[in-house]
């Protein structure tokens, strides 16, 4: 849109402040230049993944949209490089381009009729922030266009920020949800998969004669719950998006002045702007926003089922948004096939300013099916307005009594779950012409398993149901005074997630951990230690598992996306992949062994995602179906996480002070912001670089020894256990790129670069390779070159609470990123073992039969650490 500038006679304002203005005229439209050309006309954009928000490793890419030619508006050739002149010509306005920076000079609607922020990338000071408010406050109109991918950005900037807090308030930076607050709205990224276009618009001024619209990057809006004390009435929803009906289009009034939030900036773009109805909806949003639309249809009510034959209302509020007083204002409502519309033309003498009157017309549906009203306001001397849509409702059959079962999120499940509250609707059709008065409906059931009490006190038609246990359980229906009973219905509930996970602890996993804490103490004396003994381990649904391991601002989103999976309908990689690396088995040094459970999700999003079906029921523990595999599979996730992950954090010099800076919320990925100022933020923040690379370090040794652990113990198991190491195997190695994502935004990792993808496969071979060497003593020798090579002293302890450092950062960070020695680094010390065992195995197996039948008695343990700490010299 910027190049547009060049020879249109538009002034321009330049990002360091200089003002180049051909003409001079008495208003400004004023876009901001902070979109920096998003997009590309062809091909895929690919985003990484933000560190700490996302913490996926992974790359997300969104498919760009193509559009046949029959799309395009060929009337106007032009109209792809002709938004500022259209906007010119139709407002008589100068348009400008400028940065937010000069708001310190201050905006005012005087001069400025509009401020568009066309998806901005950057964030916004306090400053910029405050300048806005008092704009849009004074009479002002604002357009926040975002996207998918500028939000992405802020969203990544947001994290960088926190990561690097500035020195003082007064230089932090703000995303422009931060601005969007002060409206009552909020922009989100948009998890399921987008839509192509939109061809349903509530009527609005914005919408008026719209009729399709095409995405490309599309985010979505949510009004928060509490509006600010500024917020005129509700904000007024112009357009949805399908499927998933997320706000893609709203208007706030705020005070005296209007604000408009659309979630897809690409619509004004030059290479969009020709496509479908996109020309005509900047005119339309910008004359709205500058209050220069005669009228405003606010409200519309309509029934969303209506019984054939039926006489219902459509209702909507006009309201004269000007100052003079709007003359014969006529209103035509039509109809699709089928409808009958009396009076459907309807005529208002006048309207008063910033007066509203309310206009009805009585609907009758004579043919079954969905159906839509256009509606037509004609106005003196004005244009009309058109809506395709002013309303839809759907023509249902008379005389049925049906029940609608309904969840908290507004969806009818297939299977009502224990425990869990529901809210039922009947809908009544009837087959005579009785008053509804005379046909109340009750709900009761014989079954001591269902509750059932009435939503709200007078209501008749709404409960709200609970289920105390599980089975086919009746409700009985009775209609009117004479109480004659309809045939029951039947609703199958199931066991609640909650209890089926209290089952699975009490019945599978409590008796699997004794058998496994036996099997693990026959490896190795220190795994029958208190410690090990004592490290929970739990099952959580996967939104409680996030709610635990997650700040309330991490988990925000990974509830979004858990909430987005269990409605999307189609295939969605990006959000399965984001899943994956997101919601999966986790050992906390804090919590313990956390396995998330949820075989429903798992089923249904293997049925979409068929090559990633193996990895998300080993997530969630078991898919639906596949209950026989639950044994197998618990064992895998209690090897590996309470006793593999469990022991190198408590048993291990390197793992204990790692635990040390867990604890303290120093992870690879620290959410900087919520540590505690000054301490311990200040030391994380002299530290974090030397802290990540030790994280860093620790990987392929603490992954490989989990994985090692895991599938040595299972295949001493026996029968189904040790065919279940061959399949968890398979998917450790193969499927897991997880040390390839890691390593790409690693500094340590680009000065020592891992051998293998997969977080697991590297160091479990090296294990499993000395394991062999050895013959019967080989299991103890895999375990002693484990505690060698994570035998780190980095002098990390804990003193009244507070972390200790023995020694200064950039010794630290030089120890483990420049020293020539290896000393400090967990993988390279492996690799060393690995190498020094390959080459000296005959020869020391040798040497331990010497000692095992000569007159010396040497404990293995102590010879093979004497043996590698002599030749490495450690």
């Amino acid at each position: 849109m910027l190049e547009l500038l060049a020879g249109q006679n538009i002034g321009v304002l330049e990002n360091e402040g200089s003002v180049t203005q051909a003409t001079k005229k008495k208003k400004l439209i004023w876009f901001t230049s902070s979109h920096d050309e998003l997009w590309q006309p062809q091909g895929e954009q690919t985003v990484a993944s933000v560190e700490g928000g996302d913490q996926s490793g992974q790359a997300v890419k969104r498919p760009k949209r193509k559009r046949d030619e029959s799309d395009v508006d060929h009337s106007d050739q032009e109209a792809n490089s002709q938004l500022f002149q259209s906007l010119t010509n139709e407002f008589q306005v100068q348009c400008s381009v400028g940065s937010l920076g000069d708001l310190k000079k201050g905006l005012s609607p005087d001069t400025v009729k509009v401020l568009v922020l066309g998806a901005p990338k950057t964030l916004l000071t306090q400053e910029e922030i405050d300048g806005i408010v008092k704009f849009v406050q004074d009479g002002g109109g604002l357009l926040v266009a975002h996207s998918y991918d500028s939000l992405f950005e802020q969203e990544r900037q947001v994290y960088e920020q926190d990561q690097d807090p500035p020195a003082s308030e007064e230089d932090e930076k703000y995303s422009t949800n931060y601005l969007m607050q002060e409206f009552g709205l909020r922009f989100k990224r948009l998890l399921s998969y987008p839509p192509e276009d939109i061809a349903q618009f509530e009527p609005h001024y914005m919408s008026s004669d719209i009729n399709k619209i095409f995405l490309r990057e599309p985010a979505y809006l949510e009004i928060l719950p509490e509006l600010p004390d500024e917020v005129l009435g509700s904000p007024q929803v112009v357009a949805r998006l399908p499927e998933t009906q997320e706000i893609f289009l709203v208007g706030v009034d705020v005070q005296y002045g209007r604000v408009a939030a659309i979630a897809d900036y690409a619509l004004f773009e030059d290479d969009y702007l020709g496509y479908g109805s996109h020309r005509q909806l900047m005119l339309n949003i910008v004359r709205w926003l500058m209050a220069e639309n005669p009228i405003d249809c606010l409200e519309p009510t309509m029934p969303s089922e209506v019984v054939k034959g039926q006489a219902v209302e459509f209702r909507m509020t006009l309201k004269n948004s000007s100052q003079r007083r709007l003359e014969y204002v006529g209103c035509l409502l039509e109809g699709s096939r089928g409808v009958e519309i009396r009076e459907s033309r309807q005529q208002i003498r006048s309207i008063g300013p910033f007066q509203q009157t309310q206009m009805q017309w009585m609907v009758i549906p004579h043919q079954l099916g969905d159906h839509q009203l256009r509606l037509t306001i004609e106005l003196a001397q004005r244009n009309p307005l058109f809506f395709d849509t002013a309303a839809q409702f759907e023509c249902v059959p008379d005389g049925e009594v049906d029940l609608v079962v309904l969840d908290d999120s507004g969806t009818v499940p297939k299977v009502l779950e224990a425990g869990k509250p529901y809210e039922v609707v009947a809908v009544l059709k009837k087959t005579v012409a009785v008053p509804d008065s005379e046909l109340q409906v009750q709900l009761q059931s014989p079954s001591h398993k269902i509750q059932l009490e009435p939503l709200k006190a007078g209501m008749s038609n709404r409960w709200r149901l609970s289920a105390l246990g599980a089975g086919t359980l009746p409700i009985t229906v009775r209609v009117g005074a004479s109480e004659r009973k309809v045939s029951p219905f039947l609703v199958q509930v199931a066991e609640s997630v909650q209890n089926r996970i209290e089952r699975i602890e009490r019945e599978a996993l409590q008796p699997l951990i004794a058998q496994l804490q036996y099997q693990v103490s026959q490896l190795d004396w220190r795994f029958d230690s208190e410690v090990i003994r004592n490290i929970p381990c739990k099952i959580y649904t996967p939104e409680d598992q996030v709610r635990l391991l997650n700040s309330p601002e991490t988990a925000e989103q990974k509830l979004e996306a858990l909430r987005v999976a269990r409605q999307e309908r189609r295939s969605n990689r990006p959000l399965i992949e984001y899943l994956l690396n997101q919601v999966a088995p986790t050992f906390s040094p804090l919590h313990g062994c956390c396995i998330p459970y949820d075989p429903e999700l798992a089923a249904e999003l293997g049925q979409r995602h068929r090559n990633f079906a193996e990895g998300i029921a080993q997530n969630l523990l078991i898919a639906e179906g596949e209950e026989e595999r639950l044994p197998q599979n618990l064992a895998a996730l209690v090897l590996h996480e309470k006793y593999g992950h469990g022991f190198f954090f408590s048993h291990t010099k390197l793992g204990q002070q790692l635990a040390i800076l867990y604890r303290h919320g120093m992870t690879r990925n620290a959410e900087v912001k919520r540590l505690k100022a000054p301490y311990p933020r200040a030391m994380y923040l002299r530290y974090r670089k030397a802290i990540q690379a030790l994280w860093d370090s620790s990987v392929i040794v603490n992954e490989g020894f989990a994985t090692w652990l895991e599938l040595t113990v299972l295949t001493q198991m026996g029968g189904v256990m040790a065919e279940s190491a061959y399949r968890r195997r398979t998917f450790l190695f193969e499927r897991d790129n997880g040390l390839s994502a890691r390593a790409k935004k690693s500094e340590y990792f680009e000065k020592f670069p891992p051998f293998r993808i997969s977080r697991y496969r590297e160091g479990c071979e090296y294990l499993q390779q000395i394991q062999g060497w050895f013959g019967e003593d080989g299991i103890r020798w895999a375990m002693a070159a484990f505690l060698k090579a994570t035998d780190v002293d980095l002098g990390i302890g804990e003193s009244n609470g507070q972390v200790q450092f023995a020694l200064e950062p950039e010794v630290l960070e030089a120890s483990l990123i420049k020293a020539s020695q290896n000393d400090a680094r967990a993988d390279m010390r492996l690799r060393d073992i690995y190498d020094l065992l390959q080459g000296s195995a005959e020869k020391l197996r040798s040497e331990q039969k010497r000692l095992k039948f000569g007159q010396e008695r040497v404990d293995l343990d102590e010879f093979v650490d004497s043996s590698i700490g002599q030749k490495l010299d450690w």
